[in-house]
């Protein structure tokens, strides 16, 4: 796992992937029929654009704090191997 993070990240195998598509499929619209995937696609779509976009303040990245030790071990890095890909990640909305 450590190797698929250190090409990915938090960002693209995490929020990118998992939490935008549970996130489509709990606010979006049901389809009348539910095996056309146009119909779903554009209800997923509408989901996408009524998203407020959030500003460089209103999200964090980070880092784990055992993660550089674990890649060190497990892809076999020199002791002073600093990663930088983020581990976590979170937002919120300030107002």
């Amino acid at each position: 796992r450590t190797s698929f993070y250190e090409q990915y990240g938090v960002i693209c195998d995490v929020i990118q992937n998992h939490l935008t598509e549970i996130l489509t499929f709990v606010a979006m619209e049901t389809p009348a029929n539910i095996s056309d995937s146009e119909e779903i696609h554009r209800n997923k779509m509408k989901v996408y654009a009524s998203l407020e976009r959030l500003g460089k303040r209103s999200a964090v990245i980070g880092q784990y704090q055992a993660y550089n030790s674990e890649v060190r071990q497990e892809l076999q890095k020199a002791a002073e191997y600093t990663s930088t890909i983020p581990t976590f990640a979170g937002g919120c909305t300030l107002h």
